[in-house]
């Protein structure tokens, strides 16, 4: 339900926090951008976050999605409602879905070093 999403969300928030506090940890937290709830709740907690999405176009993330065996969004959901793919409405980093995973993470890694 959305309670429990919500619930979720402030729980998952609070653990980064205490988890982190004190720690000069640097965090990376990963979670579908399909749904906005879960994404306005953490930017809102985290308004000075660094935020990266990583960019499919509806048919790849279908595909993507029916490979996964026992996913709960396999089969793809109808368009419609909630499940679709909503824009992102804040300043974000924006990787290539179609770029090989080695690429992305290059992108990111400076993002999540700490200075030597």
């Amino acid at each position: 339900t959305l309670a429990e999403r919500r619930a979720f969300a402030s729980d998952a928030a609070e653990y980064v926090v205490t988890e982190s506090d004190g720690k000069g940890a640097v965090c990376v937290v990963s979670f579908s951008f399909v749904n906005t709830d879960l994404r306005d709740s953490f930017h809102a907690r985290f308004p000075e976050a660094t935020w990266a999405l990583v960019d499919a176009s509806d048919a790849l993330a279908g595909e993507r999605i029916s490979q996964r065996d026992g996913h709960f969004y396999n089969p793809p959901p109808a368009k419609g409602g909630e499940w679709l793919f909503a824009p992102v409405e804040f300043d974000h980093l924006v990787l290539d879905a179609t770029s090989p995973v080695e690429e992305n993470v290059a992108t990111l890694l400076p993002l999540v070093r700490r200075p030597s």
